[in-house]
Order: C-alpha cells, then sequence, then structure tokens
C-alpha cells in the first residue's frame, strides 16, 4: 500500500465522525421543525393540514436508525485503525499516530503536546505511516 492509500485509510475514521456530526445536525434540524408552533390555518389557502411533525418525527427516526448503523460501524473502523496503528514498533510514532488519527489533534496541536518541533512532527508522523503495516 503506498502512503497515499495509508493516509485514505487512515482518514476513513475522521470522515465517518463527520457524517455522524451531519446526521446530529440533521436531527436538529428536524427537530426544530417539529417543535416550532406557528398559526396554520388549515381551511385558509396555502393553510397548512399539520403534516409537519408526522413527517419530521419519521424523518427524526429515519437519521437516528442511520445514526446507529454509523457509530456501529465507526467502532469496528476505529478498532481496525488501532491495530493497524500498533504494526508500527517504535512506540513513539504509534502514539503520534493515535493521536493524529484516532484523537484527531492538528500537526500543532501534538508538536506542542509533545514538546516537538512542528517539522519534526511531520516528519515523525510520515515516517510512522511508513512502517505501519495495512
Amino acid at each position: 500500500m503506498t502512503y497515499e492509500d495509508k493516509i485514505k485509510y487512515l482518514r476513513r475514521y475522521r470522515n465517518a465522525i463527520c457524517e455522524i456530526n451531519r446526521l446530529e445536525d440533521e436531527i436538529a434540524k428536524w427537530r426544530s421543525l417539529a417543535e416550532k408552533v406557528t398559526a396554520s390555518l388549515a381551511l385558509a389557502p396555502g393553510g397548512s393540514t399539520g403534516d409537519r411533525i408526522p413527517s419530521a418525527v419519521e424523518h427524526i427516526e429515519e437519521c437516528i436508525a442511520k445514526r446507529e448503523r454509523e457509530l456501529s460501524a465507526l467502532c469496528v473502523l476505529r478498532d481496525e485503525i488501532g491495530k493497524a496503528i500498533e504494526t508500527v514498533a517504535d512506540e513513539r510514532l504509534a502514539r503520534l499516530l493515535r493521536l493524529r488519527y484516532i484523537d484527531h489533534l492538528r500537526v500543532e496541536e501534538i508538536a506542542e503536546q509533545e514538546h516537538i518541533d512542528f517539522r519534526w512532527t511531520q516528519k515523525l508522523l510520515r515516517r510512522g505511516i511508513e512502517k505501519m503495516a495495512v
């Protein structure tokens, strides 16, 4: 597997978390729509027939079910990526990879936390990725 392929492999976890966050936002949006209290006149032209709440509830249930499936897949993915990182024999490199790809810290944050130079952190991350067996 090439270096770029390994990066894509590791980024799948972050992408899955972004999808879960998107679903959370969508659930919040539909809840907000369902909870809005507005005057509606069913008999007036263009008036609401009250279908908004059942429709919103249906969308919320669909999003929650999808989120639950995504969370299950996320747990499996985290374990898979964790095992791949464990293949790096150097504990320091493995720790940096965990901070970057599981804890989602930026390179600057990792450098500060580990008390090392930014560029050196980048080099160590690259070295760890190259040594990772996937």
